[in-house]
């Protein structure tokens, strides 16, 4: 009764909220009482959750944010469907704030700031407004004088991002990074083609499942890294590291700016990648060796409950609060959808890297709506969970109930009521001072840097790592090199991958050399007499491979540096094994190429039963009669295959005029890899 008489004689704020559309529930039944639910979830000793808010102060809340003023702010998201598009346009969402003005930890003041929304699935605080992902844009809102109430309609500052075809795959996740870039996520069911508006396609930047970010004052936008499937949460641990949860294929990834890493299904936009980055836990949520994901529709296996509780996961929080026992310091949480729970691993140095490690699930809760979404940390150190709270099918397939949603409060021991307070309202000094006095929780260094960047006091930008630290003892150190040598020029990077790549150690670390070999890829075929001298010297038989592979694609524009690789391997038999390989990948769906100057004393050296002789064998078909239309069909047709090899076999054959291999094009025009290029043939 107390929450239903709060929320109507609270002060609606907001353009034309009387006609904001009724919510209504497709799905039936109704959550446990919010009350109970936190009195029942089982927690570690020590802790207890309470009730922050719950509705219908709140519902749907989609996704949270701090403000300076220690306040709350919630997208809430109505929009979202069961219905095959997953929208329904004719409701709207909305942005409330949330205050605990005396600090005990339960809301005690509501507005809704902005009711005009449509897709709307995320809202950050800072500069002056309110930025939003909404309507398939990233808008800002300006509140200039932080009366809470818009200064005008939102400026959208991207757009191109698609909310028709996506489904739940939609752009989501603003989060502020110690950078000072804004942080954001996309899906994996289509591609977005993202720039200010009015910029033409050709200049847009396209992404799929990724990482982007983008510069407030700059407002230059870029893809931070590449894979997944439908990432709904990432966080910064305290060195810095970009860490983001995924669905399905693994759970935990090191965002290393500049990675491939592991898609559900489909290729990669950029098509020679070639090879990915697996994740970084060493472990699954579920039973992903005797199930198939889709299993969970149809009840959790004693088994996956056992390891987590199932692969779809939502939010991230590295917890760095201060407010709990020190052996919760640097846990990662995450909310296990399927399994009403919190799972948490613990992050390891290893290698070039990290390593995620399971640890005992940190929350379970009673109640079968709990669908946990978002982890902050907030002002005193503990941490805040907002719950969708609905049931059935994971996608909400079988209904949306509109009208709940809960925000719960997990806190250890008995913390004293800390009252509001505006870091925004604080002068340099005692910013300062509060942030030392809070040294143990970092919400109050990171609101402060969100202050100082609102006042022009943007976070320095970080150099460019040096040759140098190509000779560092730490593997942390020379991937951050790795990566940088994408925001290199061409000419620049080789130095850098001739060094990395003599480091040994680092020839089986998970993540080094693909890094490697992502940041000189184009700088392959520009120059491949460099290329050559890579492969001579490296140590890392992933580099040499690739490498070689690169080179082979290029065999019909550039033949002289497949005769190098050739004559190279002649010359040094310990590199036969990885630049066979690569030729083979590389060549792999051509019908034809012209044969290597050296290939017959290549042959010769190497022997009918040598290192590489059935590797040889094939390829000297390909450079002798070349191989039947037949098993260019057969690489065509296998969709499990390498994307590439897929693509050069549809090549060959489409230049070979016979009308049988119509019937082969037309069984390819809805492929995820070949669909495109089948349709225009």
């Amino acid at each position: 009764m107390r929450s239903f008489f709060f929320l109507l004689c609270l002060p609606v704020v907001g353009v034309f909220a009387e006609d904001f559309p009724t919510p209504f529930n497709s799905e039936k039944g109704d959550p446990m009482p919010a009350e109970e639910v936190a009195r029942t979830m089982a927690l570690p000793e020590g802790f207890r959750c309470q009730v922050f808010a719950a509705e219908p102060e709140v519902q749907q809340p989609i996704a949270m944010a701090w403000d300076a003023k220690s306040r709350l702010w919630v997208a809430e998201n109505y929009t979202y469907a069961e219905n095959p598009s997953r929208w329904n346009t004719d409701m709207r969402d909305r942005i409330i704030i949330l205050e605990d003005k005396d600090g005990d930890g339960k809301a005690d003041g509501r507005k809704v700031f902005w009711d005009r929304g449509s897709y709307l699935t995320s809202v950050e605080t800072g500069f002056g407004g309110v930025w939003i992902l909404n309507a398939g844009t990233l808008s800002f809102i300006p509140d200039k004088n932080g009366d809470d109430i818009p200064d005008g309609e939102p400026e959208v500052l991207l757009d191109g991002f698609n909310v028709k075809t996506i489904g739940h795959n939609i752009v989501n996740g603003l989060r502020w990074g110690p950078d000072g870039w804004l942080y954001g996520r996309h899906g994996i069911t289509d591609t977005s083609a993202v720039g200010a508006p009015g910029t033409p396609l050709e200049k847009r930047t396209k992404l799929n499942c990724a990482i982007w970010r983008f510069h407030p004052v700059t407002r230059k936008f870029e893809v931070v890294c590449h894979g997944g499937t439908n990432s709904w949460g990432h966080d910064w641990n305290a060195e810095g590291e970009l860490f983001w949860i995924n669905t399905v294929i693994g759970h935990l990834w090191h965002g290393i700016p500049g990675a491939y890493y592991r898609r559900m299904f489909g290729s990669h936009l950029n098509p020679y990648v070639y090879e990915i980055i697996e994740q970084t836990a060493d472990h699954f949520h579920w039973d992903a060796g005797a199930e198939k994901w889709s299993d969970i529709r149809t009840g959790i296996s004693n088994k996956t409950k056992e390891l987590g509780g199932g692969h779809a996961h939502v939010g991230l929080l590295i917890y760095q609060g201060g407010a709990w026992p020190k052996e919760y310091e640097g846990a990662m949480l995450t909310c296990n959808l399927h399994g009403n729970r919190i799972n948490m691993d613990r992050l390891v140095r290893e290698g070039c890297g990290y390593v995620g490690k399971h640890d005992k699930d940190f929350m379970q809760a009673q109640d079968k709506w709990f669908r946990g979404l978002d982890l902050l940390t907030g002002p005193d150190g503990n941490v805040f969970v907002s719950d969708w709270s609905d049931t059935g099918e994971c996608h909400d397939s079988d209904g949306i109930h509109r009208t709940s949603g809960r925000i719960y409060k997990i806190v250890y021991g008995t913390p004293k009521a800390q009252p509001a307070v505006d870091l925004g309202a604080m002068d340099e000094a005692a910013l300062t001072a509060a942030v030392t006095d809070h040294a143990t929780n970092n919400w109050w260094a990171r609101m402060a840097a969100r202050v100082r960047a609102d006042r022009g006091q943007m976070p320095a930008e970080k150099p460019l790592p040096t040759l140098a630290d190509a000779s560092s003892t730490d593997g942390l150190v020379r991937l951050h090199l790795a990566s940088s040598m994408q925001s290199r020029s061409l000419d620049e990077r080789w130095p850098i991958a001739m060094a990395l790549a003599q480091h040994a150690e680092d020839a089986n670390d998970r993540q080094q050399s693909l890094m490697i070999w992502y940041g000189i890829e184009p700088a392959v075929p520009a120059a491949p007499e460099k290329a050559l001298e890579l492969i001579s010297v490296a140590k890392i038989a992933t580099v040499r491979r690739l490498v070689s592979r690169r080179l082979a694609e290029e065999i019909e524009r550039q033949p002289a540096a497949v005769d190098g690789l050739v004559k190279l391997i002649l010359a040094k038999a310990d590199l036969r094994e990885d630049v066979l390989a690569g030729l083979a990948a590389g060549l792999e769906g051509f019908s034809s190429a012209k044969k290597p100057e050296a290939w017959d004393a290549l042959e010769k050296a190497v022997g009918g039963a040598g290192q590489g002789a059935e590797v040889m064998r094939q390829l000297s078909v390909l450079f002798g009669s070349g191989r039947a239309v037949e098993e260019l069909i057969a690489i065509i047709e296998n969709t499990d295959g390498d994307a590439n090899a897929r693509r050069n076999a549809f090549a060959s054959v489409t230049r070979q005029p016979k009308p049988e291999l119509m019937l082969v094009i037309r069984k390819l025009i809805n492929d995820k890899i070949l669909g495109t290029v089948a349709r225009s043939a």
